[in-house]
């Protein structure tokens, strides 16, 4: 650990190398050596001082956590740092600028630079598990993706120092039903061409097919007088932005009697810190069919509809989303979801809300991300309730009757959803 010092681990043989565990850490680390039958590890938690170094190797790390002052280096394109077989975690917490230099697959890499940065400078790290920036300036230089796959969602947890650059993220939709999905993007600057090249387009300027009958992306107009599905509206063109607080309902899929799973991909600045939803309500027709809004979850985690810190001035508390797999919306208020409906909203994710009254408002904050997966989340509420469900393949219906002190007969916005009708089909 003494100032300056490189410990080099070179063995070519063919039995495994160990690092062993420093007493206060190394200094600098690097990994020699050009054979693969010398298998080289780090097996238990530690730290590196400074900079780790790998050359024409591989490092398997089997430690939960290393920990880097320095910076990490692929010196080789044949050198691989593999955190990957153990999602092992890498908390970069140096005092000086820290980077990345080569192609790495990271699971969690926390980011705690009490430094002047953390820089991404070359080819593309991919983060599969999540990336916990608790101080630093982050910098990407584009060379970082949040990956999506089968296997699960990566994240970026609340950004307590900053990131600069463009990021590119992954949302993969798995197999199921052909039609329509809330959407939208988890940075800013993206357009409707961003989604262009991940699924066919059609019906309005610059779509795959602009001349066909219908439409299969639509934004959406609060001030438009009639029921909820009214405010769709059709876009100007395929450069129409896709707005970091609001979102549009999208028709994809790879055929029409189904589709396969598919990838979408956009890249920009994430978007980070409060945001302000520009929520609105219009008077037009009835309290039951005015004040709906489409909006976005702006970041690229799940964030928890449930949380203290999201901020609602006239505003119901449910959310509906629509399912295109059980044709239904599904919705969730309070500790209740009806239809698959949840308190967790994935990223690129848009959905129904409903304002209430004039002058609504909305804002939601970095402490409303989630690090819990959508798909394992089972709500709970300790009221007693009767579940009435119909199901009629594809179809569901589901309907909650729940016995609560604190809920009114009437409406009650803060523990009732709307039964909305069946979406419009294309």
């Amino acid at each position: 650990s003494e100032n300056e010092n490189t410990v080099v681990y070179s063995g070519l043989g063919s039995g495994a190398q160990v690092v062993k565990k420093s007493l206060g850490g190394y200094y600098n680390l690097s990994i020699d050596g050009n054979t693969a039958a010398s298998q080289k590890s780090i097996v238990t938690m530690d730290t590196i001082l400074n900079d780790l170094k790998i050359n024409a190797t591989a490092l398997l790390i089997q430690a939960p956590t290393l920990y880097v002052g320095g910076s990490i280096t692929l010196a080789a394109s044949n050198a691989a740092l593999d955190v990957m077989t153990n999602q092992s975690k890498i908390t970069m917490n140096g005092n000086i600028a820290q980077s990345v230099s080569g192609a790495i697959d990271f699971y969690d890499r926390t980011i705690n630079n009490s430094g002047p940065s953390d820089a991404f400078t070359s080819d593309t790290s991919i983060i599969h598990g999540g990336l916990n920036i608790q101080s630093g300036a982050v910098s990407t230089a584009g060379f970082l993706l949040i990956e999506s796959d089968a296997t699960g969602d990566a994240y970026v947890g609340p950004v307590l120092g900053s990131i600069s650059g463009d990021v590119t993220l992954h949302r993969f939709i798995g197999a199921g039903a052909t039609g329509w999905r809330f959407m939208s993007a988890p940075v800013s600057g993206a357009t409707l061409s961003d989604w262009n090249d991940d699924f066919i387009t059609t019906g309005f300027p610059g779509s795959d097919f602009p001349t066909f009958y219908f439409s299969s992306i639509k934004g959406y107009d609060e001030t438009v007088a009639g029921h909820q599905d009214s405010g769709f509206v059709n876009p100007s063109g395929i450069g129409q932005s896709i707005p970091t607080t609001g979102g549009y309902w999208v028709y994809c899929g790879d055929q029409l009697s189904g589709t396969a799973s598919f990838l979408i991909d956009v890249a920009g600045p994430l978007n980070t810190g409060t945001i302000n939803y520009p929520v609105a309500y219009t008077a037009n027709t009835a309290l039951t069919a005015d004040g709906w809004n489409v909006v976005s979850n702006p970041y690229a985690s799940v964030i928890d509809w449930g949380a203290l810190s999201l901020a609602k001035t006239n505003v119901d508390d449910g959310v509906y989303v629509w399912n295109t797999n059980t044709g239904s919306y599904a919705s969730y208020v309070n500790g209740v979801g009806v239809n698959g409906g949840s308190n967790l909203i994935a990223s690129s994710q848009a959905f129904y809300i409903k304002a209430n009254a004039a002058s609504p408002a909305l804002s939601i904050s970095e402490n409303c991300k989630s690090a819990t997966a959508v798909s394992f989340l089972r709500p709970r509420n300790d009221d007693p309730i009767v579940r009435i469900k119909l199901s009629n393949a594809p179809g569901l219906r589901e309907t909650i009757v729940r016995l609560t002190d604190d809920a009114s007969v009437a409406f009650d916005p803060a523990f009732d959803t709307y039964h909305l009708s069946v979406a419009q089909d294309p």
